[in-house]
């Protein structure tokens, strides 16, 4: 349909070749359709525009061109707002010069979906229409990907998840994509009955635009408007792509010079290859944890001369100096070939109000840029003024960063610390400000300065290398930083926003209260490190070899700290692919880097709703040829398998050379701890980093025609297939740029060809015969697996074995009757090994079955296997806090239970362990603490912190041969054990404390101590 616009006595259409709005005068009721009149947005039943809470009710057109409309809109309470609409090839803008007084102000079509986007936001749960922040103990996270069902009123920068602030939203099975730029508080809903878009307090629109077409078209439409509309993202540099290292995952706050450098020695001394390294706190002057400590704003002036009392902060055992020679820690980052990145701020301790400003500490930066002007101002003229900040303490002030000369100073400023980049993590609070744009410009400005840059704070584009979600902490689910589920779903809508380049912060997140040597927490570790391996850029914070018990060999984890490994190795190895695609996401606006798969498959119903909590088929792809499957979910204790979704294609298993054709659910797939979770479709061509030189690996999946072309490391090579056939004996690999015929290998077992690649060199693969592989690929067995049976080394593991099945791709044990399971559990699965270690006794009795997987899906099980659970004398004190997950063996009673589990919240008041306590203040709240005991007496204690709580906390000692209750007053006597008595247990059940609330104040909970008396 050629350009231009129609009017009736209801209607004005406006319309191109790509697509088409129709405006139903009455209630100025618009609907979108796609060029052939196909409805992608129904109109709203009532209005397309609500001003101040009022409908639109009438439209009368001022005037047109072929590509434009200028509207009258009248509402219901008289107001008049003149609206201008344009359409051009394919996207619909609209805009509104002037909105009589503040108002809310609402554009909405009916429903549409499924949606996917919105940025941070995108992980907060429905009905999260008043949260506040901190997110930890405020927002529920979001368990689907999928949006339906959000509405967001306020959506505005308030720090901790609410930093990457987005509104575009994607349509993908329609081809419809949706943004408002606005700077300041936004309004979003999408729900059954409206499609939304707005702003409080507006005084204009500057532009609400819609983008029709296919995928491609839909995010560089949404690129040149982001571009247009002062949003621009810079090319990424590889650095970050690279494996790196945070201080705040292996050392917490408060870092010190010599522990930083020994943990990055100690990370090269175990062959991990780290490129860069974050010392985000810690470093600037003064007493640690006393507000009038510097900042990183304190420009050049690191912890390097003890001028003050240690005890004078929260840390009177401290290193004094922290950093005493900020050289040598450069050096040592030079001499390992890794860049130094510090944390940096935009906000200033406002120097006229805080009572914690310090000139000796905080130096005279802030005070010059009061004077200078270079703190930003409201539209009053009144400096802005946040009161609750995550650092520093007491009232700051924020760069103006759009000012070019506070913003030219304070990168002059920046280059003091003689570093390499920054993690930007300004966490600002209340008041809120709705000035969300304020850090694009100053990240810009760094990056452009040659500096690597990982964003935290941004409006709608990255302007910087890659951006990091929000802290994640080891835990099940308890609140949104705790929620592994949250994770996933963070990611994949940071991707669909057209931030592709997500950096899930460091393998195994704040670290557990148990240590390295929790074996749940090992679990989560492992889990979490091939969830980033398969990600766009991974990071370390605690050395994976503080797993490994050196007392035992071959234990769990000196197992996990081999798949730690493994996994660091293969995304080293993918680094010049996953550079690649962050350029091509960079060029394009095509999120790339790392693709929801309804995106990149939008034809596809099955793959709208596969990232969520309760599917758990996570999944996306990473580049165009390579689909990431990690196993990862507040499950990563128990699952050893997942369904594993293939979209259209052929697709190669990266680990054990399965070949599947797509539009197929793989049931119960085997993803142990063990192998790289991925599958290769597409061209199947990867190019990789191997002995620092390139290697391509084609999988025999691409078509003929299919090309691969690389910028970046390999900038200027390309691949492209030629063959008519893979047969190995007749395929060609040449070199088109002058260099002949090449070598190649077929690697046994996944069946790709290898062979070295230059950068700047075309190469082409020809002939082949008429094979549709390079290997012939066993059809595998039905056959059970046989001879299952087990071993007990010198140490108690006890270790499943079994006979090989010809072709199986990998294993998966289940058990019945073990201690802590309920019916049957999955215990292990492994990619072609046919052992299994299952621990040690009690948890390894139980009824063990094993499966093999192969090309034909899951065989029969094998043949039962029983192991006698074996309870030995209990000899040590027992320990159960708040984090436990294991010590009993029914289901029914964990080892930790909070009841009612709404009325309890994390404290940021530490335990014995370092770990978080728990509080209530709600009355009648109870939390208890379950332990399997062998037979004797048991001396029983109790922590709590020193902390105000309840004069009245009521202990119950439950499981003994007499129940006793023991009341004490939290007010005073915590941060110790407390001795409640002595008891006997039988064994015939668990051995429990109960803590209840009887009085006013918070009850307070962490820990629960049985300790075997002598007889």
């Amino acid at each position: 349909m050629p350009m231009g616009f129609t009017e009736s006595d209801a209607f004005i259409t406006l319309h191109d070749d790509n697509a088409n709005i129709t405006i139903t005068k009455e209630g100025f009721r618009y609907s979108i359709a796609d060029a052939a009149g196909a409805v992608l947005a129904p109109a709203h039943a009532q209005s397309g525009l609500v001003l101040g809470g009022a409908d639109a009710v009438g439209t009368e057109l001022l005037s047109a061109t072929a590509e434009s409309l200028r509207l009258a809109v009248t509402t219901s309470s008289d107001d008049v707002v003149e609206v201008d609409v344009s359409l051009t090839g394919g996207v619909i803008e609209m805009t509104v010069d002037e909105v009589p007084g503040s108002k809310t102000i609402d554009f909405r079509t009916g429903a549409v979906g499924p949606a996917y986007g919105l940025g941070d936001y995108g992980s907060h749960a429905n009905g999260m229409i008043d949260e506040g922040t901190p997110c930890g103990g405020n927002v529920d996270a979001r368990h689907t990907s999928e949006l339906s069902g959000a509405i967001f009123d306020n959506m505005t920068n308030q720090g901790s998840c609410k930093r990457f602030i987005s509104n575009f939203v994607v349509f993908p099975q329609q081809g419809l994509a949706q943004v408002l730029f606005e700077e300041g508080s936004k309004r979003v809903a999408l729900t059954e009955d409206e499609n939304r878009l707005g702003a409080n307090n507006a005084t204009e629109v500057d532009s609400l635009y819609y983008f029709v077409g296919d995928m491609p078209k839909v995010y560089a439409d949404y690129k040149a408007a982001r571009e247009a509309e002062g949003y621009p993202e810079v090319t990424p540099r590889q650095m970050l792509f690279e494996l790196g290292w945070e201080s705040y995952g292996a050392l917490a706050w408060n870092t010190l010079q010599a522990p930083v450098e020994a943990t990055v020695r100690g990370y090269a001394e175990h062959g991990y290859d780290l490129a860069w390294g974050v010392v985000g706190s810690g470093f600037w002057p003064g007493p640690r944890g006393n507000g009038i400590e510097g900042t990183t704003t304190s420009f050049g002036m690191w912890d390097d001369a003890c001028d003050y009392n240690p005890a004078d902060g929260s840390y009177p055992d401290m290193d004094c100096p922290r950093y005493p020679e900020p050289d040598r820690l450069k050096a040592t980052f030079k001499e390992l070939g890794m860049d130094l990145l510090l944390g940096i701020r935009n906000n200033f301790k406002a120097p006229d109000k805080s009572e914690y400003y310090n000139e000796h500490y905080d130096g005279e930066f802030a005070q010059y840029a009061l004077e200078n002007d270079y703190f930003l101002r409201d539209a009053d003229g009144e400096l802005v003024t946040v009161e609750k900040t995550g650092y520093p303490k007491g009232p700051n002030y924020i760069l103006d960063a759009p000012n070019a000369a506070a913003l030219e100073w304070y990168v002059e400023q920046s280059r003091l610390w003689g570093v390499d980049g920054f993690k930007e993590d300004a966490m600002l609070y209340e008041p809120v400000f709705a000035q969300d744009g304020i850090w694009n410009p100053l990240l810009k400005a760094l990056h452009e300065a040659g500096d690597s840059v990982i964003v935290r704070n941004a409006l709608y584009s990255v302007p910087g290398d890659v951006v990091r979600n929000n802290d994640t902490y080891y835990g099940t689910g308890a609140n949104y930083n705790e929620d592994p589920d949250r994770l996933p779903v963070n990611m994949l809508n940071f991707a669909a926003s057209a931030a592709p380049n997500v950096y899930a912060d460091y393998v195994g997140g704040t670290p557990s209260a148990g240590g390295m040597t929790d074996p749940a927490y090992q679990d989560y570790f492992v889990r979490n490190a091939w969830l980033l391996a398969v990600s766009p850029t991974m990071a370390m914070g605690r050395g994976p070899w503080e797993m490994d018990d050196p007392q035992v060999d071959g234990d769990q984890g000196e197992q996990y700290a081999e798949s730690v490994f493994k996994a660091t190795q293969f995304h080293q190895r993918l680094v010049p692919y996953l550079y690649d695609a962050a350029l091509d996401s960079n060029r394009t606006g095509y999120p790339s880097t790392m693709t929801p798969l309804p995106i990149a498959f939008p034809d596809d119903p099955n793959t709208y709703h596969l990232a969520s909590k309760e599917a758990r088929q996570y999944s996306w792809l990473l580049g165009e040829n390579i689909l990431a499957t990690p196993v990862f979910g507040s499950d990563f204790e128990s699952a050893h398998t997942r369904d594993v979704y293939l979209p259209e294609g052929e697709w190669i298993d990266y680990e054990t050379g399965g070949r599947f054709s797509g539009r197929r659910t793989l049931q119960s797939y085997p993803l142990g701890t063990d192998r790289v979770p991925a599958f290769v479709g597409g061209s199947g061509i990867l190019v990789e980093r191997e002995d620092g030189a390139l290697k391509a690996r084609i999988f025999p999946v691409g078509e003929r025609q299919d090309e691969y072309k690389m910028d970046g490391a390999g900038e200027g090579l390309s691949i492209k297939l030629m063959n008519t056939g893979w047969d190995p004996e007749l395929l060609r690999v040449v070199d088109r740029s002058g260099g002949g015929r090449v070598d190649f290998e077929i690697d046994p077992i996944t069946g790709a060809v290898e062979f070295d690649v230059e950068p700047g060199h075309s190469y082409q693969l020809n002939a082949g015969g008429q094979s549709d592989d390079t290997i012939e690929r066993p059809s595998g067995s039905n056959a059970p697996v046989s001879g299952l049976d087990y071993t007990v080394n010198d140490d108690g593991r006890y270790t499943l074995t079994w006979q090989p099945v010809e072709g199986a791709l990998g294993y998966t044990a289940a058990v019945t009757g073990a201690c802590g399971v309920a019916g049957t559990a999955e215990v292990g699965s492994t990619a072609g090994a046919t052992e299994l270690n299952i621990g040690h006794q009690p948890g390894a009795g139980g009824t063990y079955t094993v499966t093999a997987w192969t090309s034909g899906g899951a065989t029969q099980p094998s043949a039962p296997l029983t192991i006698e659970r074996i309870i030995a004398p209990t000899t040590e004190p027992v320990i159960v806090t708040n984090e436990s997950t294991t010590g009993t063996c029914d289901p029914a009673t964990p080892p930790y239970l909070e009841e009612p589990a709404s009325a309890w919240r994390q404290s940021s008041v530490k335990a014995w362990d370092g770990s978080a306590t728990r509080y209530s203040g709600t009355a009648g709240a109870s939390a208890t603490w379950s332990a399997d005991l062998s037979p004797g007496t048991y001396q029983v204690a109790v922590w709590y912190p020193a902390s105000p709580g309840t004069p009245a906390a009521r202990y119950d000692v439950l499981g003994a041969s007499e129940a006793a209750s023991v009341t004490l007053d939290q007010r005073s006597g915590g941060g110790q054990w407390i001795v409640l008595g002595e008891w006997d247990f039988d064994g015939s059940s668990e051995a429990q404390v109960r803590v209840t609330r009887e009085g006013s104040g918070n009850l307070r909970a962490d820990s629960a101590r049985f300790t075997p008396v002598d007889s």
